[in-house]
């Protein structure tokens, strides 16, 4: 009976390090990919041409070693001050999706040159490596 218990712990030891040390190496492997952050590029569809005060860029970090692209249309309402109050996107990958709608809430229109009523439109992001 000692025997079997003693071979028991030196095997469930023995099963234990090589466990740990291999997700400690899957660690190390997943924290030395490094993220890449791709930009999107907004351009302001025709109801909201020369009427952008602030458009920020769309930036997504995204992991793997293809480079990701694509485009992503974001239909936005703002408010007769010139602020975002409602984004929704559509087309191009989930993740480029969310950077786009996160960057269209911040984005600013003239409330003169909307002449202080709500608009809608469409700012169109353009995502590149």
């Amino acid at each position: 009976v000692i025997i079997t218990l003693t071979g028991s712990i030196v095997l469930g030891s023995l099963i234990t390090t090589y466990v740990y040390k291999s997700n400690q190496e899957k660690a190390r492997v997943a924290a030395t990919q490094q993220a890449t952050i791709i930009k999107g590029a907004p351009e302001v569809g025709p109801e909201l041409a020369g009427k952008a005060v602030y458009l920020p860029e769309a930036e997504c970090s995204v992991k793997g070693p293809e480079p990701v692209s694509g485009t992503v249309t974001v239909r936005v309402m703002i408010d007769k001050d010139g602020q975002v109050y409602w984004a929704r996107g559509a087309g191009g990958d989930w993740i480029m999706r969310g950077a786009a709608n996160e960057a269209a809430m911040k984005s600013t229109f003239s409330s003169e040159k909307l002449r202080g009523r709500e608009t809608e439109g469409t700012i169109t992001y353009t995502f590149k490596p």
